[in-house]
């Protein structure tokens, strides 16, 4: 316990104020965001290339069986190229920037 409280401690008080202990949560939380899209992407990766292709992208949805969700219409092709700005794969930046909304 007292580890993280040093480790929460950022000026150095030997106490905890409300907003040290809030960044501190707000920093696991991004963590295990981070952690979760990354097992998820290297899910998606099947050929391990550290990147998401057209087929993967189709992979992942189900054959085509899922197509009605993407936004009007589009095709793995497209989605991939709107989502790595017009580069022909995914990288786990582009992928974490899509879901994340940033």
């Amino acid at each position: 316990a007292k580890k993280a409280v040093e480790a929460m401690d950022m000026d150095k008080t030997g106490k905890v104020t409300y907003s040290e202990f809030m960044a501190a949560c707000v920093s696991m939380n991004a963590d295990l965001v981070e952690s979760t899209l990354w097992s998820a992407f290297k899910q998606f990766d099947k050929d391990g290339s550290g990147t998401l292709s057209p087929a993967e992208v189709q992979q992942i949805l189900g054959g085509g069986q899922l197509k009605h969700m993407l936004p009007g219409g589009k095709s793995a092709e497209q989605l991939v190229s709107e989502m790595s700005g017009g580069r022909s794969e995914i990288s786990f930046d582009n992928f974490r920037q899509h879901i994340m909304g940033c």
